[in-house]
C-alpha cells in the first residue's frame, strides 16, 4: 500500500454547527489519525428519547492490517485485536436531553487490545448525579467491571452512595459476526456507604439481568424485587429495607407510566429524614393507603389518599415544640399534595395545622404549613431572632410557614402573653449581616407582634437591664427580618406598666413607659418616654424622686430628676448615693460605702427575681415587684468600724424602704395595684418600723387615664384613709 495522507475539514449539510477537522497518515501498515468534531447529533445512533450534540476528539493510532476490515467472516467480538490500532475518545454533550429532561455528561474512552476503558467525571440527569464513574470492559470475554459515586440533593442535604459492580454479557441467536439477534447481560454489585443526615448503610447488595427477555432486579436479600417485560408491563415490590413498603403493577409505554400502587405503608420516622426540611423532625407515625400514577416517567401525576396514624413531629427552629400524636389524611391530586386541616396537640394546648406541597420529578418541593393556635392554647417560644431573644414565652400564633429555596419563611401574627423578651441593640448590629454559622438554616420573618399583660421586657439584656417592665396589651410591633442577609425593619411601640429604670446605680420604679421603634439595618436607637420614681430618706424625711424622659434616644437618655419636697438635681444625686447609708449627704462617701450603696441591683436581679415569679404564680397576679435595701444595710453593718454605734432598732433599719408591689388587670383598660412599704419612723417610741400601704386603680378613658388611690394609716388611734384622684393624658406628635 502506498502512503496515504489526508487533512482537511468539512461541515454538515443539515446542521451548520456540525464540523470535522481531521489529520490522518497511513504509512507502512501504521495509522495515525486525529479528528476534532462538534455538532455530532445523538439522534444518528441513539434512541429518539436522546437529544443533544457531541463535541470532542477521536484518536486512532497503531498497526492496522487492512485485511481485518472484512469483518463479515468474524464470529461475535472475536476480532484480531492485536492487529488493530488503539482508539481513544474524549467527548462532552451539548444541549443534552433524555425524555425531555436536561442531560449533561463528559466521557473519556480508550480501546486497546480488545479492552475498553470508560471514565465519566460527571453525569447529571433530573437531579441525579454520578461522579467518577469508571468501567473496564473485556469485549472478547464479555465481562465488565464498574464503580462510581451517586449523589442526589434532597433539600439542603445529600443522599450519597458508592456503586461497585460487575457484569457478564453475550451475543446469541445463530447469526455470525456482529449481527447476532439477541443480547443479554447479568450484573451484580453493591451500594456501599449510603449516607443521608445520620443515616448510614454500610452495604446493600443487588443483582439482575437485562436482555431481549426484559429486565429483572433484586436487592437487599429480596427486599426489592422489580421486573420489566419487553411489552412495557412491570411489577415492583418494596419490603423491610425501605421507608416505603408497597407493591405496584403497571405499564411503561415509551416515556409514559401508568401504575396502581397498593398496600402502601410509609414509616414517617424513616421517610422524614429524606424530606427537604431542616427545621422539622418527624419522630413517629405511618401513612397507609393506595395511589394511582399516570404520566411521564420522570414527572408523573399521582392521585389518591393516604391515612396518617400516630403522627408526631418536632420543630427545632423559631417554634420549638412537639406536635402530636395526631391522625389525618394526605390527599394527592395530580402534582399537588395536601394535608387536610388537622387539630394537633402540643405540650400545652393544641394548634390547627394544614400543609401543602408540590411533587416535582418525584421530589416534594414548595412545602408550606399554616399554623393557628386554637382557643386559649399556647406554644412555648424560646428562640433568638437578631437582637430579640424570647425565653419561655407563651404565644398564640397565626403563622404561615413555607420553604423558599431552602429558606424558612414565616408570615402572620404572634401574640406573646407571658414570659420574657430581651431586646439587645447589639443583636441588630453590622455583625448580624451574615449568619455566624454558614451552615445554619436561614429564615425570613414578616410578622406583627402583640403583647399580653405578663410579658416582661428587658432592654438591653436580663443581666443588667437599663429598662425592665411588663407590657401593656395595647403594645404592637412589626418585624421584618432576613437571617441570611441580616436586613431588618422593626416598627411600633412597647408600653410598659410597672418595672424599673436603672439610673445612677438605682432602680427607679416605673409608673409608665413607652419605647418607640422605627429601626432598620442602618440604625437601632429607639426613643424612650418614661415616668418613674424612687423613694429615699433625706435630711428632712421621705423624699420622692421622679425620673422622666420624653422621646429620648436610648443611646443618650439623659433623664430629668425632680422631687417632692424640692431638691436640685445635684442634691438628689447625693441623696441617691447616701440614701442606703443614712449619712449626711453633704459629706463624700468612702469606697466601702459607695461599693455597698451601688450593689442594690444585685439582689433585685437575682434573689428577688425568682421569688417574685413564685409569688406572682401563687397569687395569680399579673405583676409582682419586690424592692429592698436589706442586703446593703446588712453588709454595711458587717464592715463598719467597731467605734461606730449600733442602730437603736436594727430590724427597722434593715427593712427601711422595703416594698412589695402587686398588680392585676381587671380588664384590658382597668388595672388594680397595691403596695406595702416599710418605713423607719424615729418619732415612734416603741418600734421605729411603720408599714405604709397604698391601693389604687387606673382606668383608661376617652379623656385620658384616671388614677384613684387610697393610702390608709392609723392616726390618733383610728383608721384614716387618704385619697388621691388624678387625670393624665399625653399628646403624641
Amino acid at each position: 500500500m502506498p502512503d496515504i495522507k489526508l487533512a482537511g475539514n468539512f461541515n454538515g449539510l443539515a446542521n451548520s454547527n456540525e464540523s470535522y477537522l481531521f489529520d490522518a497518515l497511513y504509512s507502512g501498515d501504521v495509522i495515525d489519525a486525529k479528528i476534532d468534531f462538534k455538532g455530532f447529533s445523538l439522534s444518528r445512533f441513539a434512541p429518539e428519547d436522546f437529544k443533544g450534540e457531541l463535541r470532542g476528539r477521536l484518536n486512532l493510532k497503531g498497526a492496522l492490517d487492512i485485511s481485518v476490515l472484512d469483518i463479515s467472516a468474524l464470529d461475535g467480538l472475536a476480532l484480531p485485536w492485536g492487529r488493530l490500532p488503539s482508539l481513544s475518545l474524549e467527548t462532552s454533550l451539548d444541549n443534552g436531553e433524555f425524555k425531555n429532561r436536561p442531560l449533561a455528561l463528559s466521557l473519556k474512552a480508550s480501546l486497546v487490545g480488545g479492552k475498553l476503558s470508560l471514565e465519566a467525571p460527571s453525569i447529571d440527569y433530573a437531579g441525579h448525579r454520578i461522579e467518577k464513574l469508571a468501567a473496564q470492559v473485556a469485549l472478547q470475554g464479555g465481562k465488565a467491571q464498574f464503580v462510581g459515586d451517586y449523589r442526589k440533593n434532597l433539600g439542603a442535604q445529600k443522599l450519597e452512595a458508592t456503586i461497585v459492580g460487575d457484569a457478564e454479557f453475550r451475543f446469541e441467536g445463530g447469526a455470525t459476526g456482529l449481527a447476532a439477534k439477541t443480547f443479554s447481560t447479568e450484573f451484580s454489585g453493591t451500594l456501599a456507604n449510603i449516607k443521608f443526615h445520620e443515616t448510614l448503610v454500610r452495604s446493600w447488595t443487588f443483582s439482575g439481568s437485562y436482555g431481549n427477555e426484559g429486565f429483572e432486579l433484586q436487592g437487599g436479600g429480596g427486599d426489592l424485587r422489580a421486573a420489566l417485560s419487553p411489552d412495557g408491563s412491570f411489577e415492583l415490590s418494596l419490603d423491610d429495607d425501605f421507608p416505603i413498603l408497597a407493591s405496584a403493577k403497571g405499564r411503561m409505554d415509551g416515556n409514559l407510566l401508568s401504575a396502581k400502587v397498593d398496600n402502601i405503608r410509609i414509616d414517617l420516622a424513616k421517610f422524614g429524614s429524606f424530606l427537604p426540611i431542616e427545621n422539622i423532625k418527624v419522630l413517629n407515625g405511618d401513612l397507609t393507603g393506595s395511589l394511582t400514577i399516570n404520566g411521564p416517567l420522570v414527572d408523573p401525576e399521582i392521585n389518591g389518599a393516604l391515612a396518617v396514624r400516630g403522627g408526631v413531629f418536632e420543630s427545632t427552629a423559631l417554634l420549638k415544640d412537639r406536635f402530636g400524636p395526631f391522625n389525618s389524611y394526605v390527599n394527592f391530586n395530580g402534582r399537588n399534595v395536601e394535608l387536610i386541616p388537622t387539630v394537633i396537640p402540643l405540650s400545652t394546648g393544641s394548634v390547627e395545622v394544614s400543609a401543602s406541597g408540590l411533587l416535582d420529578n418525584w421530589t416534594l418541593s414548595d412545602l408550606g404549613f399554616n399554623v393557628v393556635t386554637r382557643n386559649d392554647s399556647v406554644v412555648v417560644l424560646s428562640t433568638k431572632i437578631a437582637g430579640i431573644t424570647l425565653i419561655d414565652a407563651r404565644a398564640q400564633l397565626n403563622i404561615a410557614l413555607s420553604l423558599d429555596a431552602g429558606t424558612l419563611v414565616a408570615t402572620g401574627s404572634v401574640y406573646l402573653d407571658r414570659g420574657q423578651a430581651l431586646i439587645d441593640p447589639q443583636g441588630f448590629g453590622p455583625e448580624t449581616q451574615q449568619p455566624i454559622d454558614p451552615n445554619a438554616p436561614t429564615f425570613r420573618i414578616d410578622a406583627s407582634i402583640s403583647f399580653g399583660k405578663q410579658l416582661e421586657v428587658y432592654l438591653p439584656d436580663a443581666n443588667l437591664p437599663l429598662i425592665r417592665g411588663f407590657t401593656l396589651p395595647k403594645s404592637l410591633l412589626y418585624l421584618k427580618f432576613d437571617s441570611g442577609s441580616g436586613e431588618f425593619t422593626l416598627d411600633g411601640a412597647i408600653d410598659l406598666r410597672s418595672g424599673y429604670v436603672f439610673y445612677y446605680l438605682r432602680n427607679f420604679f416605673i409608673r409608665s413607659a413607652t419605647i418607640e421603634f422605627a429601626e432598620n439595618s442602618n440604625k437601632f436607637n429607639p426613643l424612650v418616654t418614661v415616668d418613674a420614681e424612687l423613694r429615699e430618706s433625706g435630711r428632712e424625711g421621705l423624699v420622692r424622686i421622679n425620673l422622666s424622659t420624653e422621646k429620648a434616644p436610648l443611646s443618650n437618655l439623659n433623664p430629668r430628676l425632680s422631687s417632692i419636697p424640692f431638691y436640685s438635681e445635684t442634691e438628689l444625686i447625693a441623696i441617691m448615693s447616701g440614701g442606703v447609708l443614712a449619712v449626711d449627704t453633704s459629706k463624700s462617701l468612702t469606697i466601702r460605702e459607695a461599693a455597698i450603696a451601688s450593689s442594690e441591683f444585685i439582689p433585685q436581679l437575682n434573689i428577688f427575681k425568682s421569688f417574685e415569679q413564685r409569688v406572682q404564680k401563687a397569687l395569680g397576679m399579673d405583676i409582682v415587684f419586690i424592692r429592698s435595701s436589706f442586703m446593703q444595710r446588712w453588709l454595711l453593718d458587717l464592715t463598719k468600724p467597731s467605734s461606730e454605734p449600733n442602730a437603736e432598732d436594727p430590724l427597722a433599719r434593715y427593712l427601711d424602704q422595703s416594698e412589695l408591689y402587686i398588680g392585676r388587670y381587671l380588664t384590658d383598660s382597668a388595672f388594680f395595684h397595691a403596695s406595702l412599704r416599710f418605713r423607719e419612723d424615729p418619732l415612734v417610741s416603741s418600734s421605729r418600723l411603720r408599714l405604709d400601704s397604698e391601693f389604687g386603680i387606673e382606668l383608661d378613658s376617652p379623656f385620658g387615664q384616671i388614677n384613684w388611690s387610697i393610702t390608709p394609716f392609723l392616726g390618733e388611734g383610728s383608721l384614716v384613709s387618704g385619697q388621691e384622684l388624678s387625670l393624665s393624658w399625653r399628646f403624641v406628635y
